[in-house]
């Protein structure tokens, strides 16, 4: 167990922070009031809470994780956010089938998460299916050069 919180605590890190900045990357994507999101491999929360804080109150984020460490991670940092948690929907599943109803989604979001995806074909039907047809797309995944890391 303690493995899983010294992840839950790196994934949230503000070393982190300095190389994956969320804020940045969810202004680049085009987040607004309001927007209904998929955050598919949400773990923790890293982009989750700056997300429902993006779209405020009449908006919505679906947190999707299969690992539940990850999402108790996620109900401790929405308890320490002052996001209301009434704009996040955790959902405990797999993101090839994450239960979101059809078209109903605005932007979907998954970061670093189609490298553990054994079934990319599965993944790619899931986001056709959830996302409205104005949706936007974002992955947000390494470059797959040489580095220290």
């Amino acid at each position: 167990m303690e493995h899983h919180i010294d992840r839950v605590k790196f994934l949230m890190s503000e070393e982190r922070k300095q190389w994956h900045n969320p804020e940045t990357i969810l202004n680049e994507a085009g987040i607004t009031r309001g927007m209904i999101i998929a955050d598919l491999g949400s773990g923790p929360g890293f982009f989750t809470i700056p997300m429902a804080q993006m779209t405020e109150e009449k908006g919505l984020v679906y947190a999707v994780d299969s690992s539940q460490a990850m999402l108790n991670g996620l109900k401790e940092n929405i308890a320490k956010s002052e996001v209301n948690p009434n704009t996040i929907k955790i959902v405990n599943s797999d993101v090839c089938h994450t239960g979101i109803p059809e078209e109903s989604v605005d932007l979907v979001l998954f970061a670093n998460v189609l490298h553990e995806v054994e079934d990319r074909k599965a993944i790619f039907q899931e986001v056709r299916r959830i996302s409205k047809s104005t949706a936007f797309i974002v992955d947000v995944d390494w470059k797959k050069i040489q580095t220290e890391h």
